[in-house]
């Protein structure tokens, strides 16, 4: 479990903390805990959000038996999508009364997001040039635009002109 820089590859433990969260996600689903509220539309394809009263939302519910038996096997064709790896999570959504889980995959259209520790790696790498750069922008605008105008400014009382 080591990368040729010595440093322990950390992939299989981040796949692993996905996988651990899709399947806890299907036992929701497959328990009535939660079940599918929503859709978004996104260019890369369709997400399904998931909410239920643990929660903070209500669980949808039919208005005849057919009606329930559809949203009930929707529920598991989604639970059993996430136990076989072509779903995942992709986060929550905070809505004003509920907390909903977003689900994506292929089925929907777009791909399976795959856990990587190096991407995460790139991340903080380029945050922290982003840090840089802001750091830089920050102290230019403070010398230039503040320091040296009050600098002027305060010469100028004490009769101290450039």
């Amino acid at each position: 479990m080591s990368t040729s820089a010595g440093k322990p590859n950390r992939a299989p433990v981040l796949s692993g903390i996905y996988q651990g969260i899709d399947y806890a996600t299907a036992i929701l689903l497959l328990t009535g805990q939660i079940t599918t509220t929503g859709v978004f539309a996104f260019a890369s394809g369709l997400s399904l959000s998931l909410s239920g009263p643990i929660l903070g939302g209500i669980r949808l519910s039919g208005t005849s038996k057919t009606a329930n038996a559809i949203i009930d096997g929707m529920d598991i064709l989604v639970a059993l999508l996430l136990i076989i790896g072509e779903l995942r999570v992709i986060g929550p959504f905070v809505g004003p009364r509920s907390l909903y889980i977003v689900v994506t995959g292929a089925p929907l259209g777009d791909g399976v997001p795959i856990p990587s520790h190096s991407e995460t790696q790139e991340h903080a790498r380029a945050a922290e040039g982003r840090k840089d750069f802001y750091r830089a922008l920050r102290q230019t605008v403070v010398d230039d635009f503040v320091l040296k105008p009050l600098s002027q400014f305060t010469a100028k009382e004490n009769g101290l002109e450039p």
